[in-house]
């Protein structure tokens, strides 16, 4: 592997521990003020922009289709079912 792409996964690695804290830092700041369920909901919902705009940038939006829709609701209904018991 080319030193270049070694040194591409480094910076990408440091920029998604620092999302990450940034996030952790701002769900536990809200967290106080808000139901657990609505801080999920924030966070998925601010984290949709990035996953469409990662899309965007591969091209993959055709693929979408061909996603497993049954099993990404059972996914989603278990994680509501998990945050709100």
């Amino acid at each position: 592997m080319p030193p270049s792409q070694n040194l591409r996964g480094i910076v990408a690695m440091l920029l998604a521990v620092a999302l990450l804290s940034f996030m952790d830092t701002g769900l536990k700041l809200i967290a106080p003020h808000y139901p657990p369920l609505q801080v999920a909901a924030l966070r998925a919902l601010s984290s949709l922009p990035l996953v469409l705009a990662f899309i965007a940038w591969r091209g993959a939006f055709p693929t979408l289709l061909r996603v497993r829709w049954p099993l990404h609701l059972l996914r989603g209904a278990l994680g509501i079912g998990m945050l709100s018991l």
